[in-house]
């Protein structure tokens, strides 16, 4: 760069005792003056924009790039249900699951038949008889919990306690993704744990919630897309 600096210089010492030759004071001697100088302006100013437009360029490939693996990952988290891409909400935000409504015919022939019978019928399964019964949170993990009914987010892996009654056990649920209600069955009254998105059934509230395993899906994801589907 040096000796490039100083070949510039050279042509530029040139051009000024050129000009002093052909008359220094004259309007011909100083045209040729500025015009090196120009010159080596102009070239200055292209060399800057391609430096920059290069720059720029690559920039805006990583971000494209960085955007496409986020979204991907993203993409493949929420695949599994168009209401888990409304969700916007942690422990402390309200869920906005999308309505789902069937006929019966029509959740019988997209849940299997335990999942159909807990979820529209509201059976409990039997005790410590749920896949997720003895279910612990890998470490550096986050587990997720989706209704099979209309795969909107429930339960966080966050909110499981020791179960004492052979049931999945639930301090709280996802705000906003559940309703409590207070039914009879059999003569006996008692408060279900029921999908705000479709009105499946989960489970009961005992000291805790008591949920069925055949209601809901697990998903162990990053902390990252964690926080990405529920902030």
């Amino acid at each position: 760069r040096k000796r490039k600096r100083r070949g510039e210089a050279g042509e530029g010492v040139g051009a000024v005792e050129e000009a002093r030759a052909c008359g220094c004071g004259t309007l011909r001697g100083v045209g040729r003056v500025m015009s090196f100088f120009r010159s080596k302006s102009r070239k200055s100013d292209e060399a800057g924009r391609k430096e920059s437009g290069g720059l720029l360029r690559g920039l805006s490939r990583k971000k494209t790039d960085g955007d496409g693996e986020s979204s991907s990952s993203l993409l493949r988290t929420l695949t599994r249900g168009k209401s888990a891409r409304n969700a916007q909400g942690g422990s402390g935000k309200e869920m906005n699951p999308d309505r789902v409504e069937k006929t019966k015919e029509e959740w019988k022939k997209c849940l299997k038949r335990g999942e159909y019978n807990v979820l529209r019928r509201h059976m409990m399964e039997k005790p410590y008889q749920g896949a997720y019964v003895n279910y612990q949170q890998p470490k550096g993990m986050e587990a997720l919990f989706f209704c099979k009914g209309c795969d909107a987010p429930v339960l966080s892996g966050r909110m499981i306690v020791p179960g004492e009654n052979g049931w999945l056990s639930f301090s709280t649920a996802l705000p906003g993704a559940t309703d409590k209600n207070l039914t009879d069955v059999g003569g006996m009254s008692r408060i279900e744990v029921v999908c705000r998105g479709c009105d499946g059934f989960l489970g009961v509230v005992n000291k805790d919630l008591d949920i069925n395993s055949a209601a809901v899906e697990l998903r162990e994801i990053g902390k990252e897309e964690y926080n990405l589907i529920l902030g």
